[in-house]
């Protein structure tokens, strides 16, 4: 301290935790008592945060926000939009041509395929609807 009052190098020192208890309790009580030491150390502080905090920010716009912001990203984000709507509008809508080739093979498959039936009639089934209605059930009656 020089003139009662402390130096920059101890009014930092106090600022980054450095001195020793003595020496802390030494400036507190001239900080309570002197409104110019008290106005440095707030300065200081002031600068201390304002410098820490500008480079969280810049750090942090550095990356990812300032990407996302520049407008090149944005074109291209537009252009893959864009490009992926044009491919699902092409494969989603369909020519009246290949619609009626479509049809025409669904028309083909028809008559070519017929449904096939599996009999799941069997013999005990007969014989029991013979008992039940006669022989009028053989015939088809």
């Amino acid at each position: 301290m020089n003139g009662g009052h402390p130096n920059m190098e101890k009014i930092s020192d106090y600022l980054t935790n450095r001195l020793s208890i003595e020496e802390e309790i030494s400036v507190q009580e001239h900080l309570h008592s002197c409104s110019e030491c008290m106005e440095k150390v707030r300065r200081m502080r002031s600068l201390r945060d304002s410098i820490f905090d500008g480079q969280d920010k810049t750090e942090e716009e550095s990356t990812f926000i300032r990407i996302v912001k520049s407008t090149a990203f944005k074109a291209a984000a537009a252009v893959i939009i864009l490009a992926g709507i044009t491919l699902f509008i092409r494969e989603s809508l369909r020519t009246t041509e290949e619609v009626t080739i479509q049809y025409q093979i669904f028309q083909e498959r028809e008559q070519i395929d017929p449904p096939l039936y599996i009999d799941t009639f069997s013999t005990e089934d007969s014989l029991y609807y013979i008992e039940q209605y006669g022989e009028d059930f053989e015939e088809g009656k």
